[in-house]
């Protein structure tokens, strides 16, 4: 009967604060957000925080053509967070801008930008942008 209370316990714990209206205090900044800058490559990136420049870096494709996602080309990033794959799609004037370069193939690279979301897509303004080649 203890372990039902503590389970119990514990969804509601994870549970309350996303039901939170406080978008800060649904989603607190990760600890290790300043660390992730300064991270190799090949590390998972920190979720990024929606409204506020931040960097990533992963796998940027196209939505179409390489991820299959959407019924017409945008340019698209794929990052690593939390063990799951995260796609970042680039806004209309970065997509406008580095869309030819990886509509017909990815890169790993990585993207300096400001992220939202709006209908369940997280989107990217991006500032900077440098691929591997």
């Amino acid at each position: 009967m203890k372990s039902f209370f503590a389970a119990v316990t514990c969804a509601l714990v994870l549970a309350v604060p996303a039901m939170a209206t406080d978008k800060k205090a649904a989603h607190p900044a990760p600890a290790a957000a300043p660390a992730a800058a300064a991270t190799p490559a090949a590390a998972p990136t920190a979720a990024a925080p929606a409204g506020k420049e931040s960097t990533m870096t992963g796998t940027i494709t196209c939505a179409k053509c390489g991820l299959k996602m959407a019924d017409s080309c945008n340019t698209a990033m794929t990052v690593k967070e939390g063990g799951k794959d995260v796609v970042y799609m680039f806004d209309a004037e970065s997509d406008k801008a580095h869309h030819e370069a990886f509509c017909k193939g990815s890169k790993q690279g990585t993207v300096t930008g400001t992220v939202t979301e709006k209908d369940g897509k997280k989107w990217v303004k991006v500032s900077k942008l440098e691929a591997k080649k």
